[in-house]
């Protein structure tokens, strides 16, 4: 009787022993591990339990706000990086499509101008045949009549105010408006190109040496030499010396003689060739020279 109750009772504490969860995993292991007690060692009163261990991350809600944060600033910087390729691509595409314009625009300039100019160009052509023809009673005192390319030359810079092509419209129109007696039409034509090339020294140069000459004719000096002096103060003055040549024969025009005599001097001294070509034509010092001697000063 006393034997049976030991084994019974020693089997029961064995039992139990092995019933007991064992917990055994790596330090690394953040999967939950579950245990459940052996059916064939539990005792019929035991009932059946599981023990989850959770990962320390599922436990930490710290952790927990600081991955998605992390989440969140991802995918943040994906569509801030997105969106930007995007404004470049479409900056460059914008670039691209507005220098083929440009291009375009141009070329269509051009080929306008070359129209204006080839029209120029037949009735030069039609004025010598017409001399040939006249033989001994040609009159080589005439010039020949550019009034229709002088019109569209105009148009054209009126057009394009602001292009190169338009200035130089403009001052081929003058040109031809000046021999045609037209005075004014050069005028008015100038003075709207000139507002718009302050930029182009160049361009200034050209435009108030013309102006000069077409206010010194209508006997406003002052005017024409305000537009010299600034003209010889520009720094890429290609015809300076013929410009201060042009000065020299208005202050004499205007009665500033000394003056005149003094600019004459300067330049007939000078060593420079300007004014000077191939055929054969006179430098400025030597045009300076011939009219200090033939208004006697």
């Amino acid at each position: 009787m006393g034997g049976a109750c030991w084994v019974d009772c020693d089997t029961n504490a064995f039992a139990k022993n092995l019933a007991r969860p064992r917990l055994s995993r790596s330090p690394c292991d953040r999967t939950p591990h579950v245990f459940h007690k052996p059916r064939a060692f539990a005792l019929d009163s035991d009932k059946p339990t599981a023990t989850i261990m959770l990962p320390k991350s599922a436990r930490n809600p710290l952790f927990e706000e600081t991955s998605e944060r992390a989440i969140r600033t991802a995918h943040r910087r994906k569509w801030t990086l997105l969106a930007s390729i995007g404004v470049v691509l479409g900056a460059a595409i914008g670039f691209w499509a507005f220098n083929k314009q440009q291009e375009r625009t141009a070329r269509s300039v051009a080929v306008e101008y070359v129209a204006i100019d080839t029209l120029y160009v037949d009735e030069q052509t039609k004025f010598q045949e017409s001399l040939r023809a006249a033989g001994d009673a040609a009159d080589y005192t005439k010039s020949a009549d550019h009034t229709a390319s002088a019109q569209r030359f105009a148009e054209f810079s009126r057009k394009y105010p602001s292009d190169p092509l338009g200035w130089q419209a403009a001052l081929r129109a003058a040109s031809a408006f000046i021999e045609a007696k037209k005075p004014k039409e050069a005028q008015e034509l100038l003075e709207n190109v000139e507002r718009r090339t302050l930029k182009n020294n160049i361009a200034q140069a050209r435009l108030r040496r013309t102006l000069a000459g077409i206010y010194a004719d209508a006997g406003e000096f002052d005017k024409a030499i305000a537009e010299l002096e600034f003209a010889e103060k520009l720094p890429d003055n290609p015809a300076l010396e013929e410009t201060k040549l042009l000065h020299a024969q208005i202050l004499y025009l205007a009665g500033k003689k000394p003056e005149a005599a003094a600019m004459l001097r300067t330049l007939a001294s000078s060593v420079s060739t300007e004014g000077a070509d191939a055929s054969g034509g006179r430098s400025v010092a030597t045009e300076a020279g011939l009219w200090l001697g033939y208004w006697g000063l």
